[in-house]
């Protein structure tokens, strides 16, 4: 078990508070044609607690929204924050199994949804039975009554006795390798993100943050430094390239999170080249490889203007940092590089036995540190099992370079042993994205009687490029070799996807793997 130390600062329920009141008069939302102040949003929130404890809501409960962005969903998870409940956000894109599985394991007092996941909102109530109330943000149904009707008194001046190491969100991970895993989040590890983001970012004095991703996930982990700069979030429903380029030119948006397949879909979009993209002063990404001749290019269209950050659900967003500065030094190796450990993060690569591994080789990035997650919900083996020797073990591998940046060469669970060889197809990918037709490429490992495992890439091609399967076959392995260079090529529309947006593995795999012995790991 993780020996964290307590942080004796304040709790992230108090930070809202105080900025509640500090920017009173300023906008904090504006989503679909609605714009929210402060002072309005204080109002808020302070219904959204008045109205959990009427409907039974105790600290340490849990309360689950399942909601496209909205203001209501971050005033229902901020009076979670002040009240010390477990908030608990689903993707609303994710299975209603996923859904029904995720509110009986946190023992979920309250469902809340939107009128447009109504239906979900319906069966996890079927599925359920008398153990959960259904409510929704807006005027609600016949079977679902609307949250926000019931308290007429908001629960003001906020106050909150919460302490740092109460737990007061829990995130689920995908589950794509058994059951989900519920992830405790404790209020000093949010406060430890949000200030690693206020403390690293070069911030503008009017923020206008742009929320295109689900708020619950990664697009959410912005939204507090923001708002505890007094900045505006612009929450969009979903990610779409052409309005995100609109928001950019019409709404004058300053900042904004991507991960790369929207980045990608941003410099293949019909508009990008003539759009004005000068109000943009920080595009933060990370939660998956990027391609670094993409990159490349859209340092070339957006300018000097990214940020990466790399963290996981265990150790949300910021573990290491990749600055505005590094992203363009002269040395043409450091856009490959996910950066160095943020102020307070102890970032070590150990091997399988939990040893240090030298410098140049791969090993295991461990974390240790106070943003470090508390466990997983009711599963004491698997947290011993991921915080074992004190560290955070994220599956992720990686080397360092002379200079000590961490170079991320895949998920160990990615990765690729053909003919006995290690082949990590993030390299692969990399390589490919080199040829100028591919827009996007995905590498795995499929089943090969000689070889074990064989190297297959499945690509995207822009717009208006062709190419062979044998040329980019000769082209990957001029640059990588024959070790690593794909034996087969399929070209695809578009890759399939997580309800996150990260390139969905599992199910590129599971075709070639169903029918064999060795696990589908996603």
């Amino acid at each position: 078990m993780l020996d964290q130390r307590l942080y004796q600062g304040s709790t992230i329920g108090e930070l809202i508070i105080v900025a509640l009141r500090q920017f009173k008069n300023r906008t904090a939302f504006k989503d679909e044609k609605r714009v929210v102040t402060y002072g309005e949003l204080e109002i808020m929130i302070g219904r959204a607690a008045a109205r959990l404890e009427e409907l039974g809501v105790r600290k340490g409960d849990a309360v689950v929204q399942v909601a496209s962005n909205a203001t209501e969903l971050f005033a229902v998870a901020a009076a979670c924050y002040i009240q010390g409940y477990r908030s608990i956000t689903l993707l609303a894109s994710s299975s209603i199994n996923d859904q029904i599985y995720a509110v009986e394991d946190s023992e979920a007092r309250v469902v809340i949804v939107d009128d447009d996941h109504i239906c979900n909102g319906i069966q996890i109530k079927i599925a359920l039975a008398d153990k959960i109330q259904v409510k929704s943000h807006q005027a609600g149904s016949g079977e679902v009554g609307s949250f926000w009707g019931g308290a007429s008194h908001p629960k003001l001046p906020l106050t909150t006795d919460v302490n740092p190491e109460d737990i007061i969100r829990q995130n689920y991970t995908g589950g794509t390798t058994g059951a989900a895993k519920g992830v405790m989040t404790s209020s000093r590890s949010l406060v430890c993100s949000a200030l690693h983001y206020m403390a690293t970012q070069p911030w503008e004095r009017s923020i206008k943050y742009l929320c295109a991703s689900p708020m619950g996930h990664g697009g959410g982990t912005v939204i507090l430094p923001v708002f505890l700069k007094g900045g505006c979030t612009v929450l969009h429903k979903r990610f779409d390239a052409g309005d995100v380029i609109r928001a950019i030119e019409q709404e004058g948006i300053t900042s904004t999170v991507v991960v790369p397949t929207m980045l990608y879909a941003l410099l293949d979009h019909p508009n990008i080249l003539s759009a004005n993209l000068t109000s943009i002063r920080r595009i933060l990404y990370g939660a998956a490889p990027i391609s670094t001749s993409r990159l490349r290019e859209a340092l070339r269209i957006f300018g000097p203007v990214f940020i990466q950050s790399y963290g996981q659900t265990e150790a949300p967003s910021t573990v290491l940092i990749l600055s505005q500065e590094d992203h363009l030094t002269d040395d043409g190796k450091r856009l490959e590089t996910a950066g160095l450990p943020y102020p307070g993060i102890c970032v070590r690569l150990f091997s399988d036995d939990c040893k240090p591994v030298p410098q140049g080789e791969i090993g295991e990035i461990c974390v240790r540190g106070p943003l470090v997650m508390s466990g997983y919900w009711k599963k004491p083996e698997l947290t011993e099992e991921a915080l074992r020797g004190g560290w955070l073990h994220t599956g992720d591998l990686a080397y360092q370079d002379e200079y000590g940046y961490f170079v991320i060469v895949d998920r160990k669970k990615d990765m690729i042993i053909s003919g006995g060889f290690n082949v990590y197809p993030k390299e692969v990918e990399n390589a490919l994205m080199m040829h100028p037709a591919v827009a996007s490429a995905a590498v795995i490992g499929i089943p090969d009687e000689k070889w074990g495992e064989a190297v297959k890439a499945v690509v995207v091609l822009r717009p208006g490029h062709t190419a062979s399967s044998r040329e980019l076959l000769a082209f990957t392995k001029e640059l990588k070799g024959s070790v690593q260079a794909p034996k087969s090529v399929d070209f695809v529309e578009t890759l399939p996807l997580t309800t996150l947006g990260k390139v969905d593995k599992k199910a590129l795999r599971t075709p070639y793997w169903k029918a064999n012995t060795r696990q589908v790991n996603g």
